[in-house]
């Protein structure tokens, strides 16, 4: 029946890409568009609304299969880079370059920054993926509006012009260094490695 509607395997692929990425990928440049106001919490929340639309549901596996295959299917695979890959890279480069233009974000590269943003969020995307069935352990308990991941704003604290480069290292720059896991698991580490070299008694 669904090849009444659709030629070939290959066009009712693109019709799924379509339908599963890249109309959420057209309402995020709407998004932006009329967006007003602080260009840190529109970067959060179009990276947010990304890994609820996208990340976390069975439309991740597509960024599965498109890696995994790409080279067998180049004609799906330059598609796919038509119409996911090109237009998420514009789209956070533009908020990107908003920010930069206000002064609100620090001047960036900007197309190695967007690789900075989605790197962490496509391996997560692909980890799910696959592991996704499984009970994985986590570092800390699952955020709540009373408790948020920590350093949940680590990420836009690099990249506020406030923030000296590199960013710096005793506190992530939302909590004191002593409340925060991952700055504080970085400061043993560093004193860890002092202490093997005999740097400190």
């Amino acid at each position: 029946t669904l090849y009444l509607y659709y030629p070939s395997k290959e066009e009712l692929f693109k019709a799924v890409v379509r339908e599963s990425l890249a109309v959420h990928i057209a309402e995020g440049h709407e998004v932006v568009a009329q967006h007003r106001g602080s260009v840190a919490d529109l970067l959060r929340f179009v990276m947010t609304e990304w890994w609820r639309r996208v990340g976390q549901g069975a439309a991740g596996g597509i960024c599965k299969i498109m890696i995994a295959e790409a080279r067998n299917f180049p004609e799906l695979a330059q598609f796919y880079v038509d119409e996911v890959i090109a237009p998420s890279h514009r789209l956070l480069g533009s908020v990107l370059q908003r920010g930069m233009d206000s002064g609100e974000f620090r001047p960036l590269p900007l197309a190695e920054t967007v690789q900075v943003l989605i790197a962490p969020v496509l391996q997560q995307t692909l980890f799910l993926s696959a592991f996704g069935a499984c009970h994985m352990p986590t570092p800390w308990p699952e955020p709540t509006a009373a408790r948020p991941p920590p350093c949940s704003s680590t990420l836009t604290t690099w990249l506020s012009c406030e923030t000296p480069a590199p960013l710096r290292s005793r506190s992530c720059g939302r909590q004191p260094a002593s409340a925060c896991g991952t700055c504080s698991s970085v400061a043993r580490s560093r004193a860890r490695s002092a202490s093997s070299r005999g740097l400190v008694a």
